[in-house]
């Protein structure tokens, strides 16, 4: 298992819920859960195997760039979505970063308002760049 596992445990030394990608909100969630049952069972259907991408997305560029410039161009050139994708986080990074850092789950409806405009920045980005 990584390093990135994430164990909530019962009352009674049982699993109550495994997440793959250690992610804030997702363990609010998990252990608010839990607390509205007295600390026991199994919680958010006891596994998250979701890869929680803001993090990455939001500082993704920093391993390729300590990595040096031949680092960056075998991004862009092997895998130009992913680049694309990491370029795009690290132009949104001053509205990305504090959302990543967050521990409670955004409303449903700052999600939709941010997807929105994520939107908006891309037709702009696209128009600028033809």
């Amino acid at each position: 298992m990584g390093a990135n596992h994430l164990f909530v445990i019962d009352r009674e030394g049982k699993v109550a819920f495994r997440s793959e990608f250690a992610h804030a909100p997702t363990l609010y969630k998990a252990l608010s859960q839990l607390d509205d049952q007295d600390g026991y069972g199994t919680v958010l259907a006891g596994l998250d195997r979701s890869m929680h991408m803001l993090g990455a997305t939001a500082y993704g560029w920093r391993g390729p760039r300590r990595g040096g410039k031949v680092s960056m161009e075998d991004i862009i050139r092997r895998a130009p979505p992913l680049a694309a994708n990491l370029k795009m986080g690290e132009m949104m990074q001053p509205l990305l970063a504090p959302l990543a850092a967050r521990s409670r789950p955004l409303p449903t409806s700052a999600k939709v308002a941010m997807a929105a405009g994520a939107l908006g920045l891309a037709v702009l980005a696209l128009r600028k760049w033809r």
